[in-house]
């Protein structure tokens, strides 16, 4: 037969998880609000912080109190006006206790000003969870723990003080109901103690033993030895209102002679004036006349059953009301005819009455037709069938399910049932219970874990159990998360956190723990941290003992924080008031030139910066400002913006507007035009001042060169699609030329004389293969079908080239002939022509000078292939431009051996360059040609693949109307030491 806890079981079980988990949440909030002094120590730096530092605090769950050196009070957050009930009022330190309800932890005792925390930390001592109590006016007693400390200045000045106030009322009920079931648990789980005593009746003398002398707190050796007359005992251990009552019985037992079992309870008073109660049960030795002669009993201390048992008559109360706030409703069932007997308390659950469903009885089928909640009719049903054909007739039966009242509520019940058959036929008995708020409270029981873990996580904090006699331990996931561990892995241990500690804090931090398992006194300790990743982390550790009943260490709870962004925000904030320091000496000496630094800051920015007051007179005017306007500081300054800078006239309205609406504004790419330049301008507009807004300040930022690079990426973005569009039409021609090539191979083959098919042919056509040949040979046929094949090859081998060129290959060196590489070059440039210049590169005359047996040289070929063709194309562009004369436009290409090196030149009879030019030549957007025609990435590019990718060297020789020579050097080694050309 089952086991059915009762309904008193139950509910001692809820109660003492509930009192668990609130214990728990307890130590895990314990830290959360140690942090709120340390961000008042830090004075606001201006309004808006100022207003940000209330609000927060104003959110703050504790009370926050804060007071001016002078004991006025200049913070007094929401909670603290609640739990005081007023505002905060100008009363002194010596009015606080009185004006705001301060009192000692009893409730009653005024607390004097030398108690009060903020007047405690007003006169420099930092405190640290005292206890107190608060009773504002129509507000029950609030038991508080309070934290208090001074801050000061950088100087180390007294400001004020700051106090915070925990609500601990909570905990302290619950520490006391569960002190109660402590006191219940452990009268249940200790065996009695039993003390054995004898008294002779003729001398009324007790024969005492060691364990009735613990009982009562002393010993044989402290007494006198082990007999003790009967008037001793009453005198020296009887309480005294039950001395009547105890000699009393005495007297009646001496009288009556019994050898039966007799008891009787009283209270005793121990040594150390402890006061228990006893209950005494003995019985009388006779002797063979039946005369008494000795009284044999023994002592048991019921002081705890004596209070388990008034605890267990309120128990019963609370289990009476519990009973009736449960809404448990009992039914039966007929299975055979399928009809439920019901009665009033079951209709009320399902929003009903007897009379409106038409008596007790209803049938099965009805009542899960209109009760049920119509998605769980089928699992339900189910499982009912499922547990009613159990083979064990008196087990019992739970589950759960939706109903529907008939006001059309949805709630959740559960229904215990079991079968019964004896005596009488089968029937069903169970009770529904409605559970609809234990759901509810379970969904926000789950949502606050969440939030907890969330908290947990985003403050970085994470929390322990540790038992140190089992080594078993509790780790919560933000734990292992801040330890470097996997929640999933292996479960953590004190080992595990001990071999992470840094080996400086290890030690202490052992010393730490043993003096708190051997005082019970909870501790806190920041420690360095080595992560199994390597990361060094600085830990905020708390450890709380947690003591059983005879007082000794049972384990230990605790938290970890994460205070490494702290610790570092502390050695900067040490840092800088370390600075501050320092400054704020030397102040008073340098402000002039501190003034004159920033002056000189602005002068030196390259961002024209104008400040104008509401009115728009120029309050500043920097260097940059004066090259850019023309006119100098002390022409401006205190004049109108539109006289000072005619052109920034037209801005006036967004100036005005920037400080009507304290929000900034600009213009970007403006034109400005002066002694004939464009230039273009960014302008931003910003207002300043404390409050109210007293200027604007205009920055002026020339973008003309990032507008014209920004314009140059754009073309260099469609040159690079150019490209790959070059690359597919490539692609795509090679194609068609395949086909024309094939088919000129093809004719020549069906032309061929002596090929039996093709005389058959001429023969079947009426003429010989000698005639066709003489006719395409009379008519140049043959010549233009070579014609075809010479065209169609040096097309295939231009496509071949290109392709070649376009596509991405690997920057991988190898050794290639240098004069192949200038071919290669050659032979795409001569593609190259401009219809719009009329520039055609076959027109250019080549001159070829190339040394006899040039070594390979270890470069990646299509780079240098791209530099070649870059240098032969800017070359062409330069001689198309370049008015010659009777001369010829031409072009030079050298190769010779140099120093280590191959020397590469490639010259031409054009335009050449001045001395400012060459100078810029290789520097990335620079170009001599018009917009739109060159990006000036070519040359720069060119100059990167030579020095970095080879390690060569580029250089250029020119001058205006004598021609331009570029000189390249590639070592001849695989390497990238650098190599120079011989002049």
């Amino acid at each position: 037969m089952n086991y059915e806890p009762s309904a008193e079981e139950k509910l001692r079980r809820e109660l003492d998880e509930a009192r668990l988990r609130i214990a728990q949440l307890e130590a895990r909030l314990e830290g959360a609000s140690s942090g709120v002094v340390d961000p008042l120590e830090r004075a606001p730096s201006n309004p808006t912080d100022s207003e940000f530092a209330h609000i927060l605090l104003d959110t703050l769950h504790e009370a926050v109190v804060a007071c001016d050196a002078r004991g006025r009070l200049i913070l007094f957050n929401r909670t603290a006006r609640e739990w005081h009930g007023r505002d905060a009022a100008p009363l002194g330190p010596d009015e606080w206790a009185e004006g705001y309800g301060l009192f000692e932890a009893d409730g009653v005792t005024p607390l004097a000003r030398d108690r009060i925390p903020l007047a405690m930390a007003l006169s420099g001592l930092r405190v640290r969870d005292a206890a107190m109590s608060v009773r504002a006016p129509g507000q029950p007693l609030r038991h508080m723990e309070a934290d208090a400390a001074p801050f000061h200045d950088a100087r180390g000045n007294l400001l004020g003080a700051v106090t915070t106030l925990r609500d601990v009322t909570t905990r302290k009920t619950l520490q006391r109901a569960l002190e109660t079931d402590r006191a219940q648990l452990a009268l249940a789980m200790n065996m009695a103690k039993l003390v054995r005593w004898e008294r002779d009746l003729a001398t009324d003398v007790y024969t005492l033993n060691p364990a009735f002398y613990a009982l009562y707190g002393t010993t044989a050796e402290q007494e006198g030895g082990m007999d003790m007359p009967m008037d001793v005992y009453l005198r020296e251990f009887v309480h005294p209102d039950d001395r009547d009552a105890v000699l009393s019985a005495i007297m009646k037992g001496r009288t009556e002679a019994s050898s039966g079992i007799s008891s009787a309870d009283h209270r005793i008073i121990r040594r150390d004036g402890e006061i228990r109660h006893i209950t005494v049960r003995h019985t009388t030795l006779l002797d063979e006349s039946g005369r008494s002669v000795k009284r044999v009993g023994a002592n048991q201390d019921i002081t705890e059953r004596k209070e388990l048992e008034s605890s267990l008559e309120t128990r019963s109360a609370q289990l009476a009301l519990a009973m009736d706030m449960a809404r448990l409703v009992r039914w039966e069932a007929d299975p055979a005819s399928g009809t439920l007997h019901l009665n009033d308390q079951f209709y009320a659950l399902y929003g009903t009455t007897a009379e409106r469903e038409g008596g007790y009885s209803m049938s099965y089928e009805r009542y899960v037709r209109e009760f049920f909640h119509p998605d769980d009719i089928p699992l339900f049903t189910q499982a009912a069938m499922a547990q009613l054909n159990n083979s064990d007739p008196r087990a019992v039966h739970t589950l759960v399910h939706r109903i529907i009242r008939r006001d059309g509520e949805m709630r959740h019940i559960r229904v215990r049932f079991f079968t019964m058959s004896d005596p009488g036929p089968r029937r069903v008995v169970g009770a529904n219970q409605d559970i609809t708020e234990q759901r509810l409270a379970e969904e926000r029981l789950m949502q606050t874990t969440e939030r907890l873990q969330e908290a947990q996580r985003i403050a970085q904090v994470g929390d322990w159990d540790w038992e140190p006699e089992t080594g078993q331990s509790f780790w919560s996931d933000q734990t292992y998360h801040i330890l470097g561990l996997d929640p999933v892995g292996p479960t953590g241990t004190y080992d595990t956190v001990l071999r992470l500690i840094h080996p400086e804090d290890r030690l202490p931090y052992i010393d730490t723990v043993n003096r708190a398992l051997a005082t019970g006194q909870p501790y806190e300790r920041e420690l360095r941290l080595v992560r199994p990743d390597g990361a060094h982390v600085h830990l905020l550790v708390r450890g709380r003992p947690i003591l059983d009943e005879s007082g000794k260490v049972e384990r230990l709870h605790g938290t970890v924080q994460d205070i490494t962004a702290r610790k570092q925000a502390e050695e900067a904030l040490l840092e800088s008031r370390e600075r501050l320091r320092r400054f704020t000496e030397r102040v008073e000496e340098s402000l002039r030139r501190t003034r004159t630094v920033l002056d000189q800051i602005l002068e030196c920015m390259p961002s024209a910066l104008i400040a104008v007051d509401t009115r728009g007179v120029v309050t500043h005017w920097n260097k940059c400002a004066q090259e850019l306007s023309g006119m100098s500081p002390a022409e401006a300054l205190g004049a109108p913006l539109a006289e000072a800078f005619p052109w920034l006239s037209g801005q006036m309205a967004s100036v005005h507007q920037a400080m009507q609406t304290g929000s900034p504004t600009g213009q970007e790419r403006a034109h400005f035009a002066r002694e004939g330049e464009t230039r273009l301008l960014d302008i931003m507009v910003y207002p300043y001042g404390e409050g109210a807004t007293e200027g604007a300040v205009l920055r002026l930022d020339d973008v003309t060169v990032r507008a014209a690079i920004e314009n140059r990426m754009v073309q260099t973005e469609k040159m690079l699609s150019v490209g790959s569009l070059a690359g597919g039409m490539a692609h795509e021609i090679n194609n068609p030329l395949s086909g024309i090539l094939q088919s000129a191979q093809i004719i020549r083959r069906r032309l061929a004389p002596g090929t039996l098919a093709n005389t058959q042919a001429a023969q079947r056509a009426g003429c010989s293969m000698e005639a066709i040949l003489g006719y395409l040979e009379e008519r140049g046929v043959l010549t233009f079908l070579n014609a075809i094949e010479q065209s169609g090859r040096r097309a295939n081998a231009i496509v071949r080239n290109m392709l070649g060129f376009i596509r991405k290959s690997p920057t991988l060196k190898a050794p290639a002939a240098l004069e192949d590489i200038l071919e290669r070059a050659l032979e795409l440039a001569s593609t190259d022509y401009d219809l719009k210049r009329n520039f055609d590169f076959r027109r250019i005359r080549i001159e070829r000078h190339y040394q006899a047996d040039m070594p390979d040289v270890p470069c990646a070929a299509i780079e240098i292939e791209q530099v070649v063709l870059n240098l032969l194309t800017n070359a062409a562009h330069a001689l198309a431009c370049h008015d010659f004369g009777d001369r010829e436009p031409a072009i030079a290409l050298r190769l010779l051996r140099g120093e280590g090196c191959a020397v590469l030149e490639v010259e031409d009879n054009g335009p050449g360059m001045d001395e400012a030019t060459r100078k810029k030549i290789f520097e990335p957007f620079f170009t001599t040609k018009k917009p739109g025609e060159g990006t000036g990435l070519g040359l720069s590019v060119s100059y990167f693949i030579i020095t970095r990718n080879h390690g060569g060297s580029f250089s250029v020789e020119s001058r205006p109307g004598a021609g331009t020579r570029f000189t390249i050097a590639l070592p001849l080694a695989d390497s990238q030491a650098s190599c120079i050309a011989a002049p």
